[in-house]
């Protein structure tokens, strides 16, 4: 032990001391093993750290490394400041803890979220996995742990600024409070989101994320007609989108959003600018896979798009906002669609419990292309009745197709349907 974040040579092994974690995981490769350090090494069955530490044989290194328990604290620390988001929304009102747990070929990490208030668990959960690569196993948690724990921390922080006077609430406050009305899709709803955003922007200025969420909300309230579509609506989301890109031209969320905001537009190439920027900036958040995934396949990059898509749907079928799985399969449903893989749009359609007018006219297409009949299916006659009202070319313009030919096809097929 020498102090200088070195390692020493002890008889096979070495000891690893607290800033040589990362050097660790590059000499090793990879965790072929990671066992408790007890004196023998062959009898552990569920190896948690002691005082001591643990031993890790690297897959391309025989000579065991003994890891201090600083050392493996160290990981907590590269979790946390991996997750930077999520560090920042901490930093006062939550406390971590957590612990690594070994054995044989598998590794378990547990993690604890506490509000400091009342100091109740607002979250807990613990994640397994393989004994593979130590980038592979670091990326993958990380993933998991800052999606849930910023999605648990921004429920948490909107309860407590429910409960708030509306003048004593910080920018942050506001801009969860505009998104949670945002995702209502409803025209007083929307109205009073760009009321909580617009609050959010006076409490601070340097805020990059309420003028990309106002972009968005204006995005909506034109989009489904809460809002004339005029030069006035226009100009106020071009100028939320721009300054929202001034403030921070590298924040993945912000340009996520402002992706998004451009799909809303039918500006695909923007969309798709932004969106890139948003993956070369997180290309593991859920929310950039989402819109990227989308984007790809309105570009024709339908096999990149579909297997971003299926990878996010693996990981995360429900959407933390979502009471199903319902907004993935429909957005894989059009995938399959516009690859023509019409086995897995049957696949996908049966998985939806809802589906909305895009799903059931695209479903009637597939049948009319496999010589399938279908006039008398449950789906096609709730489908006649619900959506008989619709404005059907509007709604067709919505699905954002970036294809005219599909788009007319539909929209010819929907003036048979109805006629």
């Amino acid at each position: 032990e020498n102090g200088d974040d070195t390692s020493t040579n002890v008889g096979t092994g070495r000891i690893v001391e607290i800033g040589a974690f990362d050097q660790l995981m590059k000499d090793g490769k990879g965790f072929s093993e990671l066992i408790k350090k007890s004196g023998t090494q062959d009898d552990s069955s569920s190896a948690e750290t002691s005082d001591v530490g643990v031993v890790v044989k690297g897959a391309n290194d025989q000579k065991p490394v003994i890891v201090r328990k600083n050392s493996i604290q160290e990981l907590k620390e590269i979790l946390e400041k991996k997750a930077l988001g999520a560090k920042k929304l901490m930093e006062k009102e939550e406390k971590r803890s957590g612990s690594i747990r070994a054995s044989e070929n598998r590794i378990r990490i547990s993690i604890e979220l506490s509000d400091m208030k009342d100091d109740k668990v607002i979250w807990s959960n613990r994640f397994d996995s393989e004994n593979k690569d130590i980038f592979d196993i670091q990326d993958e948690i990380v993933t998991k742990i800052v999606t849930c724990i910023v999605g648990e921390i921004e429920i948490s922080s909107l309860k407590r600024a429910n409960r708030k006077p509306t003048d004593n609430m910080t920018s942050y406050e506001y801009t969860l409070k505009g998104r949670a009305l945002n995702q209502q899709y409803e025209k007083n709803a929307n109205a009073e989101a760009i009321k909580m955003l617009d609050a959010a922007i006076a409490a601070d200025k340097t805020n990059p994320l309420p003028h990309s969420w106002k972009a968005c909300t204006i995005g909506q309230s034109l989009a489904l007609g809460f809002r004339e579509d005029n030069e006035e609506a226009r100009s106020d989301l071009m100028a939320s989108l721009s300054k929202a890109n001034e403030l921070n031209d590298n924040d993945w969320n912000a340009l996520r959003i402002i992706a998004e905001a451009h799909l809303t537009l039918q500006d695909f190439e923007g969309a798709m600018v932004y969106a890139n920027k948003a993956y070369n900036s997180n290309p593991n958040h859920p929310f950039v896979l989402w819109i990227y995934g989308r984007i790809l396949l309105r570009y024709g990059n339908l096999e990149s798009g579909i297997k971003i898509l299926e990878q996010l749907y693996e990981r995360e079928p429900i959407p933390m906002s979502d009471i199903n799985a319902d907004r993935m399969n429909r957005e894989l449903f059009l995938a399959y669609y516009l690859d023509k893989d019409y086995k897995k749009c049957e696949e996908t359609f049966n998985k939806i419990n809802e589906c909305t007018f895009r799903e059931w006219l695209i479903n009637i297409d597939i049948k009319i292309k496999q010589n399938k009949d279908y006039a008398q299916d449950n789906w096609f006659v709730s489908g006649i009745e619900k959506f008989n009202n619709l404005d059907k070319e509007k709604e067709i313009s919505l699905f954002h197709l970036n294809n005219k030919f599909i788009s007319n096809e539909l929209k010819n097929l929907s003036q048979k349907v109805f006629a």
